[in-house]
């Protein structure tokens, strides 16, 4: 029902009355739960019709690309759910390797539609190709293994730690820098959609959601009691980033935990990537001159997959979430609603 693409809706109704009809064909649900279950049946073939459900449709069908890079390319985004689509999460299958989630259809006086741009449209635009662009040099950061030329005669000493230096650890830190860059984004945006009226130097992801925003202790008005269910998953997720209390752990995303200061280690101080783990702890002894983190290329790559993954599950946080806020928006409205399409943006133009 969050979902704004009634092809995708279709795809997802599939999968839903398939599985259900799965469900009850087993002899060892409980009774209560049967019922439900012929309830959400039943709801289905009302809403869809059972000549739809039950007709085939091939999930593959669809070309991966024309060039062999391409189509590799495409099934690693396919295999790690990382493309910008909700039918990825159904499974890696060949419908679902486009990144064609957007911002959704938005509702506007004639007065601001004429006197400024499409910005939300512009800013989700610049959203998703930040986050396209550092899948792709994350993935191209282990598809070289070879040295660049870029890295040719610049001198470096041994530091006799096994450091990782060179272009494609570079890309590595990129993807990951972009990608952990987008949540201070969504907050900035939330803040012009929801009409919060936050400092822009206040806005980040950890504290938009809250009044005291350093003690992070009580929730804004605006998300108490809040029916947008997109849009409190992205409040949980920013726990799952800053949430510091005990009571919290187990319930947070555990390959969460570190990337807040990997990041802060990263941009401001002195983060070494190795390629063996050197030392039982991931930080270098207090005695040392300087504090340093410690990681292996490894677990840095499975780190920022991991970021990249979280940044999807965010991306479409936002886009559902804001569907939902237009639709309440467009149903207090007693007036006609005059719809103002967009052109799509060409792959020949992108540069």
């Amino acid at each position: 029902k969050s979902l704004y693409d009634e092809g995708h809706i279709g795809v997802f109704l599939k999968f839903a009355y398939r599985l259900l009809k799965l469900g009850l064909d087993t002899d060892e649900m409980h009774p209560s739960a049967r019922k439900k279950f012929n309830e959400v049946v039943q709801n289905i073939e009302t809403c869809a019709g059972k000549k739809f459900l039950k007709n085939p449709f091939d999930m593959n069908k669809f070309s991966l690309g024309k060039s062999s890079a391409e189509r590799q390319y495409r099934k690693w985004c396919l295999d790690n759910c990382l493309f910008l689509n909700p039918l990825n999460d159904l499974g890696a299958y060949n419908i679902a390797s486009r990144d064609n989630l957007s911002c959704p259809s938005l509702y506007t006086s004639t007065e601001e539609t004429s006197s400024c741009p499409p910005v939300y449209f512009g800013f989700y635009n610049q959203l998703i190709q930040e986050y396209v662009s550092a899948r792709f040099l994350l993935y191209e950061s282990i598809q070289e293994q070879s040295s660049h030329y870029s890295d040719s005669d610049v001198l470096l000493y041994n530091t006799l730690d096994y450091p990782c230096y060179g272009l494609n650890t570079e890309k590595t830190k990129i993807a990951f820098r972009m990608s952990y860059s987008i949540f201070d984004k969504i907050a900035y945006f939330l803040n012009e959609y929801l009409k919060l009226g936050l400092q822009d130097t206040k806005v980040t992801f950890r504290t938009i959601w809250y009044e005291k925003q350093k003690k992070r202790t009580v929730l804004r008005k605006e998300f108490v009691d809040f029916e947008n269910w997109p849009l409190r998953g992205l409040l949980w997720l920013a726990k799952d980033f800053s949430e510091n209390r005990p009571e919290f752990y187990k319930s947070m995303e555990p390959n969460a935990q570190n990337l807040a200061r990997i990041r802060n280690y990263l941009e401001h101080k002195y983060l070494t990537i190795t390629e063996f783990e050197m030392l039982d702890a991931e930080d270098f002894p207090d005695n040392m001159q300087m504090k340093i983190y410690r990681i292996t290329q490894d677990s840095f790559f499975l780190k920022t997959l991991n970021l990249l993954k979280v940044t999807r599950a965010a991306l479409i946080y936002l886009s559902l979430g804001i569907h939902i806020e237009e639709r309440k928006k467009t149903s207090k409205v007693d007036g006609i609603i005059l719809p103002m399409p967009l052109d799509i943006w060409e792959d020949d133009w992108k540069i």
